[in-house]
């Protein structure tokens, strides 16, 4: 299995169960937990911009979830899923305060 590191965002899978996060091997793989809004670090590395896969399961009824989550400035700035198309959907988001 080895390790990962978690995106904590929660999301509903479709036969209605809640999860608190996903997990990736796309970042550092030390893990580190990121919510929205934080700097996603890596050693060695910047990440100004960009995406990387995220990816859960679903005990209840056996649903693998595949997803995306999006960097900019730095920042862990969204979450998407895709469904059954294919077609990204909007989980959660980063809403900057003033």
């Amino acid at each position: 299995m080895g390790l990962f590191d978690t995106i904590e965002v929660e999301h509903t899978c479709t036969c209605g169960k809640i999860h608190a996060d996903y997990q990736t091997k796309a970042l550092g793989n030390v893990l580190e937990v990121y919510r929205l809004g934080e700097k996603v670090e890596i050693p060695d590395l910047e990440i100004v911009i960009g995406s990387f896969e995220v990816h859960d399961y679903c005990s209840n009824c056996q649903r693998s979830i595949e997803g995306k989550a999006y960097i900019k400035d730095g920042l862990l700035w969204r979450v998407a899923e895709r469904d059954e198309k294919g077609k990204e959907k909007i989980i959660k988001g980063y809403v900057p305060t003033k």
